[in-house]
């Protein structure tokens, strides 16, 4: 499982913001999971309390928001959301020629500290 990494990472980088910024305690943490990211959530919120049991994240609640995935055409520049199930193709012109814009991102959005 390697959303329990992914809980160790989110961590790491909390206990150093909470270093230079000199809080001790945080409330609620924001994540912000592409679609395409790789990250099964249910996993991450399933190991996340353990993960966090011995830092200053200990009983901080996991804000989750999934960002769905959007694409660019390459040829004619339309943005298109797309689901899971269709191919990465344009709804414009129907080009493959696509890059990924949003979708793939795992980030902090916001903390909650003390």
């Amino acid at each position: 499982m390697h959303e329990l990494s992914i809980a160790y990472d989110v961590i790491e980088q909390v206990e150093a913001a909470a270093i230079r910024h000199g809080f001790k305690k945080v409330n609620q943490i924001h994540l912000l999971v592409g679609e395409w990211s790789g990250v099964d959530v249910e996993a991450l919120q399933f190991c996340f309390p353990e993960a966090t049991r011995k830092t200053c994240l200990k009983d901080a609640h996991l804000l989750i928001t999934c960002k769905g995935l959007t694409i660019q055409c390459l040829d004619c520049f339309e943005l298109t959301p797309i689901s899971r199930e269709q191919a990465l193709a344009c709804a414009k012109c129907g080009s493959v020629n696509t890059k990924i814009i949003e979708g793939k991102e795992l980030r902090i959005v916001d903390l909650d500290v003390d």
